[in-house]
């Protein structure tokens, strides 16, 4: 909520939205332990596809979390509408965009959903196994290519994170990465274009070349993602 963060704001929430997913947890189907290898394994099995985003809920301000009290479907609900719809902010989520098997008629024009190669869904806190799990969230197959094996984990801790009774959050491997990448690509481009910056490479022996397969492997990936088919064109 702070209009000037600083780098330690920022790092605060990238490190808690790390540890959202990173921390221990079991894995719902066999009851093991998940391993940080695997879940690499798991989400980047595909060469083509090698940048993932998180998401999780809730995102109230620490003043307000003792009196929160979302259930684990309240929870589900929003995070895979943030997950389809490619937000990231729970108080913005765009409601329009549906999966095709839930009032397709309703979906906004011109949008599509944001399709992802896997996906690991982490629950922690209360009833995370017995309640949260058994919601029936992130399991539709509009939410992955055809082409992807097995895609979603779901896992789970029953210890409490962040002061929330209830987390709920998602790691994946989707076409979020798009807009980022191509806004990278374009600026760099402008100033590789104008020669900007050039000469502190050179000195260090970065050649035009570097940089041109630099450039063709981003566009290459974003265009790997667009191939998912579920990013706006």
């Amino acid at each position: 909520n702070k209009k000037s963060p600083s780098f330690t704001d920022m790092n605060r929430v990238i490190a808690r939205a790390m540890a959202s997913v990173l921390l221990p947890a079991t894995n719902a189907e066999d009851g093991r332990s998940v391993q940080f290898s695997e879940s690499v394994t798991h989400l980047f099995s595909h060469p083509g596809y090698k940048f993932s985003t998180i998401r999780r809920i809730p995102q109230a301000p620490s003043s307000s979390k003792p009196f929160n009290s979302n259930t684990w479907n309240y929870l589900m609900k929003h995070l895979q509408q943030m997950q389809i719809a490619d937000g990231f902010m729970e108080e913005k989520i765009n409601w329009r965009i549906r999966l095709k098997s839930t009032h397709s008629h309703h979906q906004q024009h011109g949008s599509r959903i944001n399709r992802a190669v896997a996906a690991i869904v982490c629950l922690r806190g209360k009833d995370s196994l017995s309640a949260g799990l058994k919601e029936p969230f992130f399991t539709s197959p509009d939410m992955y290519p055809r082409w992807s094996f097995d895609p979603l984990w779901k896992t789970y801790s029953r210890s409490c994170f962040d002061s929330n009774e209830r987390t709920a959050a998602i790691w994946s491997n989707s076409g979020s990465i798009v807009a980022p990448l191509e806004s990278v690509v374009a600026k760099a481009w402008n100033k590789y274009s104008t020669n900007a910056y050039i000469h502190h490479y050179a000195k260090h022996g970065i050649t035009d070349t570097h940089f041109e397969r630099g450039f063709a492997t981003l566009e290459q990936a974003i265009s790997d993602y667009r191939k998912l088919g579920g990013v706006s064109g």
